[in-house]
Formats: structure tokens, sequence, C-alpha cells
């Protein structure tokens, strides 16, 4: 027999006009979106996925969507919750594009954890939850062949290494391992990943980097607000179904205005400010407000970045001295 390759497909991918996603199901159920319709196919699908042994099963949709239910496990701006359901939507959808990467932020009793298990069982459930952050670039690369989706929790700080090899994850860029049990022997490894980045304090600090992120505070909840994690992840996976119906929705809305979206904010992420465009048609929403938020999002997060470097404050501080104020003797 001749040797031939098989193209295969981690969760999701983007064939013809539309999205293909794995449900990860023992009866291969896929979701297939399409310009305004969702379908759910156990059969006739030419499409070959893998799927890694920690991989679990999305949600079986519901008959009716609503983002409505998803609003209330969002402890967020209406502003800031937009750009959560366009991240998700996004990362859902994309297979080819470049990954916008996910910065959540907040002291203890904001949630974080949280919301990162909530994304990660909206997005690629697991049972792969918060890592730490990898040794290695061999390490980081089997995380990334085992999930479409990698959450590192706490993280305090980043080395410039470090963020240049996530800004190469984020574009679906190339990374070079050893070959196993080789001593030269290259093996190159193509990245395509979803990531969720959480620390307490502001950890980005290349802006390189920071172009490629979103960036999320999280506001402490007030003491008589809070409820376990248990309590909410078990009503969360109550809704999870209607939830996830909603986002497949919206993704098929998004489709069919994606073609004629217009730019008001071009940022580096360009198939991000497209898909925000998008949202903005599918959701009657004020042409370019997303984007806005988005934009300004960047800018607030590059602030914060040169924040942790005292002589780039020094120098904002000088740029932005009232020059026309006279100095007091």
């Amino acid at each position: 027999a001749s040797d031939y390759e098989v193209t295969t497909h981690l969760r999701s991918v983007e064939l013809d006009g539309k999205v293909i996603i794995d449900v990860g199901d023992v009866e291969q159920t896929r979701y297939v979106i399409e310009a305004g319709k969702v379908q759910v196919i156990t059969e006739g699908c030419d499409v070959l996925f893998h799927r890694p042994p920690t991989m679990k099963s999305l949600p079986t949709i519901a008959s009716e969507g609503s983002l409505e239910r998803l609003r209330e496990y969002i402890n967020l701006s209406l502003e800031d919750y937009w750009l959560i359901v366009a991240f998700i939507t996004f990362a859902l959808a994309n297979s080819h594009n470049p990954n916008v990467i996910l910065v959540i932020q907040g002291v203890a009793g904001s949630g974080k954890s949280f919301l990162c298990q909530m994304l990660q069982s909206l997005l690629d459930p697991s049972d792969l939850k918060g890592q730490v952050f990898p040794s290695s670039v061999s390490d980081f690369v089997i995380l990334c062949q085992s999930s479409k989706l990698i959450c590192i929790d706490n993280i305090r700080d980043i080395p410039k290494k470090w963020s240049d090899i996530i800004c190469i994850s984020s574009t679906s860029g190339t990374l070079a391992t050893r070959q196993l049990y080789t001593n030269d022997g290259l093996h190159v490894h193509q990245i395509n990943v979803n990531l969720i980045l959480n620390g307490i304090h502001p950890f980005i600090t290349q802006t390189d980097l920071s172009e490629r992120c979103l960036t999320i505070k999280l506001p402490v909840l007030p003491e008589e607000e809070r409820q376990s994690p248990q309590q909410l992840l078990k009503k969360f996976n109550e809704d999870r179904p209607v939830i996830f119906k909603g986002l497949l929705e919206l993704i098929a809305e998004v489709v069919v205005h994606l073609p004629t979206v217009e730019l008001t904010h071009k940022e580096r992420m360009v198939a991000f400010c497209e898909w925000l465009a998008a949202i903005e048609l599918a959701t009657d929403q004020p042409i370019g407000s997303l984007q806005a938020s988005y934009s300004k999002n960047l800018k607030d997060a590059q602030l914060d970045a040169l924040g942790e470097n005292p002589l780039a404050m020094a120098v904002i501080a000088l740029a932005t001295l009232d020059t026309a104020k006279p100095f007091s003797d």
C-alpha cells in the first residue's frame, strides 16, 4: 500500500463556508454552522477529528438558545460581557485566523477560577484543568497538542522568551523541539491553540504580546453575593445546553454578516475586529461600539504594561506635563 496523509482536526474546523465542531461524544456528533443555520449531524460528515485522551464532550444543545442565561454568570459590565461573548464565539469558530489571548485579572474573591472553568466547559471540556506555566517548550507543545484551549493559572510575570512563544502560538506559528529519543533531530510543530492566562497583578509587559490580548479585570464580589464554586457550577451546567445553543446561533448570524462588515477601529488582530463588527450587526448594536470597546481595552492594557516600567512612566509623566502652567516658587 502506498503512503498517504490524512488531515485531522482538533475540536473544530472552518471548511467551505461552514464551521464544523466535534462534540466529542461516542455518537460522533457534529455541530455544523453556516449562514443563519445550526445543524446537528451524526453521520455523513467527511471531516476527520482526533481526540486526545483528556477530551470531554461539549453539551448537547437545547432546542432554543439564550445568551441572557450566560449574562447571569458573568460579573462584568455589559461592555466587557460582550467582549467575552466575542472571545468565546470567535474561539469556537476560528481555526485558521490568529487567536486572541484572553487575560483575566482579579484579586482573590473575584471569581477568576470559576470564569476559567466556565469558559473551558463551553470551548473545550477536558480533564486538563488550570495549568501552571510550562517549564519547557516541549511541555508547552504537548499541552497545545492535547487541548484546543489551555488555561494557565496564577501568573506573576512572563519572561521575554515566553512572551515570544505565546505570540507565536496565537498566530498559528511553528515551534521546533527535539525528536523523541534523539539529541540532534528536530521536529517542527504547527501550533494553533486558544490561551487563557490569569493572575492577580498585571503580568503582560511586552507590547507585542499585549496587542494580541483581550484583558478582562474582574471586580470583587460583595460577600453577600458570593456563592460556592460548586453551587455555581451545578447551576451553570444545568443552563449550559441553552447557553451553548445561544452561542452557536450567534455564530450562525455572525457568518451572515462577516462579508459586509465595516471596520471603524482596525487593530492588529484584524480578524477579531471583523468578528466584533459582525456581532454588532447580528445583535443590532451601534456600528463601531464593540470595536471601540476592544480598541480601548488594548490601549488600557498597553498603559498597564508600561506602568510596570519606571522609565516608561517617567517619560509618560514628562510628555503629559502641563507646560502652560507656570512653575511655582
